[in-house]
C-alpha cells in the first residue's frame, strides 16, 4: 500500500524510517543517489542489509536508531513510512504496536516527517487515527499538520469499530494460542473504553514540503 501511493521521481536523497525487511528502501534506491533506512531493530536492519546485497542494491545507508534520531538535523528529497501503526494495549510486537497512548505514535511520525523535508520533499506515511464516528474522519489529521509548513493529502482506507478493528489484529496473534483470544479481545476493548475510543480510521498522508502561508489539505 505505502509504495502504491509513494511519489516517483529521481531525487538526491530518501529516507526510510522504521525500514524493517527493507523493502520501501529498495523500491527508492531506484529513483535515488543515496537512501537512509533505519530500525530500532538491529534484527530487522541485520535483515534489510541482506535483502540489498541479495538484490544488488549498494546505495542505502541502514542506521541503528529510534524514528528520527539518526538522522538528527538532516533533510530529504524523499521520506516514506510504514511505522507500528497499530492502536492497542500493548507492545509486545515492535512492528505492531506503537507503545504510545491512542494514535499517538502515527501523530509524532507524522509531525517530525514534515521538519526532515526538503523544500519540495515529499513525504508518505501509513498510519492509523482515532476519529469520531460521527464526525469529519479527516478532522484530527488537519490538526496533526497545522503550521507544518506542508501540503496535505489524506487517504482514507476504512473506518473500522473498536470490535471489529482489535478482531482482526487479534486473529493472527491468537492463532496459535485461541484461548487467548477472547481475553485479548476484552483487554483491547477496555483500553479503548478508557481512551474514549470509538472508532479508528486507517490510511495513508502524502506530504509535499512548502514555504508559504497558504498551504492546503485535501482528502
Amino acid at each position: 500500500a505505502l509504495a502504491s501511493f509513494t511519489i516517483r521521481q529521481l531525487v538526491e536523497s530518501v529516507l526510510d524510517l522504521g525500514t524493517g525487511c527493507g523493502v520501501q528502501a529498495i523500491y527508492a534506491a531506484q529513483f535515488a543517489k543515496r537512501v537512509v533506512a533505519t530500525d530500532f531493530n538491529r534484527r530487522a536492519l541485520n535483515v534489510a542489509a541482506f535483502n540489498a546485497q541479495l538484490n544488488g542494491v549498494a546505495n542505502i545507508d541502514f542506521r541503528h536508531g529510534s524514528w528520527f534520531e539518526p538522522v538528527a538535523g538532516e533533510q530529504f528529497d524523499l521520506i516514506v513510512s510504514n511505522p507500528p501503526y497499530v492502536i492497542s494495549p500493548e507492545s509486545r510486537y515492535i512492528f505492531r504496536d506503537g507503545g504510545q497512548a491512542g494514535d499517538g505514535l502515527s501523530r509524532q511520525v507524522a509531525q517530525q516527517m514534515a521538519a526532515a523535508l526538503r523544500e519540495g520533499g515529499f513525504g508518505h506515511i501509513l498510519c492509523n487515527w482515532v476519529v469520531d464516528p460521527d464526525g469529519d474522519w479527516a478532522e484530527p489529521l488537519r490538526k496533526w499538520f497545522e503550521g507544518a509548513g506542508c501540503d496535505v493529502t489524506a487517504l482514507l482506507y476504512m473506518i473500522e469499530d473498536p470490535v471489529t478493528y482489535a478482531a482482526k489484529w487479534l486473529k493472527s496473534q491468537c492463532l496459535a494460542r485461541p484461548d487467548d483470544f477472547n481475553p485479548s479481545l476484552e483487554r483491547w476493548l477496555a483500553y479503548y473504553a478508557d481512551q474514549g475510543i470509538r472508532a479508528i480510521a486507517s490510511g495513508g498522508v502524502v506530504l509535499r514540503r512548502r514555504s508559504g502561508a497558504h498551504t492546503g489539505f485535501t482528502a
